[in-house]
């Protein structure tokens, strides 16, 4: 899934496992700008059926993190 959204232009800043979960899941820097969110709800919607945030990103610089459920 890194090399999609890296073919797609992201920066990936790490990769690592997470609790278990069903679904993915999305958090998004609440300091993001309104055109980047645009593109990246529309990349995240057609490659991971995310449609909408799963809550705010705390404690990172980073612009989301995306969590691969089961």
């Amino acid at each position: 899934m890194s090399e999609i959204f890296e073919d797609l232009g992201y920066e990936i800043s790490e990769i690592g496992n997470a609790d278990l979960i069903e679904d993915n899941e999305l958090y998004i820097n609440p300091d993001i700008d309104e055109d980047t969110l645009e593109i990246l709800l529309e990349d995240v919607e057609d490659e991971l059926d995310i449609e909408e945030s799963s809550g705010d990103l705390e404690d990172s610089e980073a612009t989301a993190r995306i969590v691969l459920g089961s």
